[in-house]
Protein backbone atom coordinates (compact mmCIF):
# COMPACT_ATOMS: atom_id res chain seq x y z
CA UNK A 1 0.00 0.00 0.00
CA UNK A 2 1.37 3.45 -0.90
CA UNK A 3 0.30 6.95 0.14
CA UNK A 4 1.11 10.11 -1.44
CA UNK A 5 1.14 13.43 -0.09
CA UNK A 6 1.22 16.67 -2.23
CA UNK A 7 2.10 19.88 -0.84
CA UNK A 8 1.00 23.00 -3.14
CA UNK A 9 3.12 25.49 -1.24
CA UNK A 10 6.44 23.82 -0.89
CA UNK A 11 7.88 20.94 0.68
CA UNK A 12 7.60 18.93 3.64
CA UNK A 13 10.05 18.42 6.84
CA UNK A 14 9.70 15.97 9.63
CA UNK A 15 11.17 17.89 12.23
CA UNK A 16 10.08 14.72 14.48
CA UNK A 17 8.48 11.09 14.66
CA UNK A 18 8.08 8.22 16.91
CA UNK A 19 5.71 5.23 17.82
CA UNK A 20 3.48 6.03 20.71
CA UNK A 21 0.54 2.98 22.27
CA UNK A 22 -2.00 5.19 24.55
CA UNK A 23 -3.74 2.08 26.94
CA UNK A 24 -7.50 2.08 27.70
CA UNK A 25 -9.25 5.28 29.41
CA UNK A 26 -6.53 7.58 27.43
CA UNK A 27 -7.71 11.01 26.99
CA UNK A 28 -5.66 13.34 25.26
CA UNK A 29 -7.16 16.93 26.83
CA UNK A 30 -6.52 18.57 23.36
CA UNK A 31 -4.14 21.18 21.86
CA UNK A 32 -3.43 22.68 18.28
CA UNK A 33 0.29 22.52 17.00
CA UNK A 34 2.13 25.15 14.82
CA UNK A 35 3.33 22.34 12.35
CA UNK A 36 1.37 19.72 10.85
CA UNK A 37 0.57 16.02 12.50
CA UNK A 38 0.85 13.11 10.31
CA UNK A 39 -0.79 9.93 12.39
CA UNK A 40 -0.64 6.59 10.43
CA UNK A 41 -2.44 3.97 13.34
CA UNK A 42 -1.10 0.26 13.64
CA UNK A 43 -3.28 -1.12 16.38
CA UNK A 44 -6.17 -0.60 18.16
CA UNK A 45 -8.68 2.64 17.48
CA UNK A 46 -9.36 5.70 19.10
CA UNK A 47 -11.77 9.04 18.39
CA UNK A 48 -9.88 12.12 17.45
CA UNK A 49 -11.89 15.15 17.74
CA UNK A 50 -10.75 17.95 15.23
CA UNK A 51 -12.38 21.38 15.31
CA UNK A 52 -16.40 20.54 15.50
CA UNK A 53 -15.69 16.96 13.83
CA UNK A 54 -15.21 13.37 15.63
CA UNK A 55 -12.91 10.61 13.88
CA UNK A 56 -13.10 6.97 14.90
CA UNK A 57 -9.72 5.80 13.72
CA UNK A 58 -8.18 2.47 13.64
CA UNK A 59 -5.60 0.38 12.33
CA UNK A 60 -4.70 1.12 8.90
CA UNK A 61 -5.55 4.74 8.82
CA UNK A 62 -3.80 7.45 7.95
CA UNK A 63 -4.62 11.22 8.03
CA UNK A 64 -3.20 14.63 8.82
CA UNK A 65 -3.95 17.35 10.99
CA UNK A 66 -3.25 20.59 9.51
CA UNK A 67 -0.47 23.43 11.71
CA UNK A 68 -2.93 25.88 14.16
CA UNK A 69 -5.76 22.86 14.06
CA UNK A 70 -7.01 22.13 17.68
CA UNK A 71 -7.59 18.47 18.60
CA UNK A 72 -8.34 16.14 20.92
CA UNK A 73 -8.24 12.54 21.43
CA UNK A 74 -9.67 9.47 23.27
CA UNK A 75 -9.97 5.96 23.18
CA UNK A 76 -11.63 2.93 25.32
CA UNK A 77 -9.02 0.03 24.25
CA UNK A 78 -6.19 1.23 23.13
CA UNK A 79 -4.37 2.72 19.85
CA UNK A 80 -0.95 2.61 18.43
CA UNK A 81 0.33 4.74 16.22
CA UNK A 82 3.27 6.40 14.37
CA UNK A 83 3.29 10.43 14.64
CA UNK A 84 5.40 12.51 12.31
CA UNK A 85 5.32 16.47 12.92
CA UNK A 86 5.77 18.19 9.60
CA UNK A 87 6.72 21.59 8.61
CA UNK A 88 5.99 23.46 4.97
CA UNK A 89 9.37 25.14 3.64
CA UNK A 90 8.36 27.14 0.39
CA UNK A 91 11.48 26.34 -2.00
CA UNK A 92 12.55 29.48 -3.71
CA UNK A 93 12.05 29.12 -7.91
CA UNK A 94 15.77 29.13 -8.11
CA UNK A 95 16.03 25.64 -6.26
CA UNK A 96 13.55 24.28 -7.95
CA UNK A 97 14.51 25.42 -11.53
CA UNK A 98 18.32 23.70 -10.54
CA UNK A 99 16.36 20.19 -8.99
CA UNK A 100 14.83 20.02 -12.56
CA UNK A 101 17.81 20.67 -14.46
CA UNK A 102 19.59 18.33 -12.84
CA UNK A 103 17.26 15.76 -12.73
CA UNK A 104 16.96 16.03 -16.35
CA UNK A 105 20.77 16.03 -16.93
CA UNK A 106 20.93 12.76 -14.46
CA UNK A 107 18.01 11.09 -16.69
CA UNK A 108 16.29 10.70 -13.52
CA UNK A 109 13.28 12.92 -14.88
CA UNK A 110 10.81 11.33 -17.85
Amino acid sequence: MYYGLYYQDGLPWCTYFGRYRQEAEWDHCGRSLPIHLLVYVIGGNAVFHIQDSDYLVREGDLFLIQQDTYYSVETTTFCEFYYFHLVVFELPSILFAFWLFDSVLRGKRE
